[in-house]
C-alpha cells in the first residue's frame, strides 16, 4: 500500500512537470539515432534474426578455439556429497558414515 501511494507522490514532487510548449525529453540526437536504428531493425526483422542466429552459431563454433589457459585444468580431487541425517543425530554416527564413504572412494 505504501508503494502505491508513495511512488506517485514522490514522482509528483521530484520530477519537473513541463507544459506542452516545451520540447520533449526524447528530442535529443541520441534518442533520434536510437529510434532510427530500432525502426530499421523492426523493418528488416528477418535479416536481424538471421544475423543473431549466425552470431550465435559463430560464437558456438569459436568457443572451441579458446586457449586452455583461459580455463585452467582442475586437478584438485574434490567431491561434494549431500549427506543428511535426522536432526539430533550423533556426531559419532556421522563420523562412522564418512569413514565408510572415504574408504569407498
Amino acid at each position: 500500500m505504501l508503494g502505491i501511494t508513495a511512488t506517485p507522490l514522490l514522482g509528483h514532487f521530484l520530477f519537473k512537470q513541463g507544459d506542452d510548449l516545451q520540447s520533449g525529453g526524447y528530442d535529443g540526437a541520441l534518442f533520434r539515432f536510437y529510434s532510427a536504428v530500432l525502426r530499421a531493425c523492426i523493418k528488416l526483422r528477418w535479416i536481424v534474426i538471421a544475423a543473431l542466429i549466425a552470431t550465435t552459431a559463430v560464437c558456438f563454433v569459436m568457443f572451441g578455439s579458446i586457449n586452455q589457459q583461459f580455463f585452467p585444468d582442475c586437478n584438485t580431487p574434490l567431491y561434494f556429497v549431500h549427506y543428511k541425517l535426522p536432526q539430533g543425530a550423533s556426531i559419532h554416527q556421522t563420523s562412522e558414515d564418512m569413514q565408510v564413504l572415504e574408504s569407498w572412494l
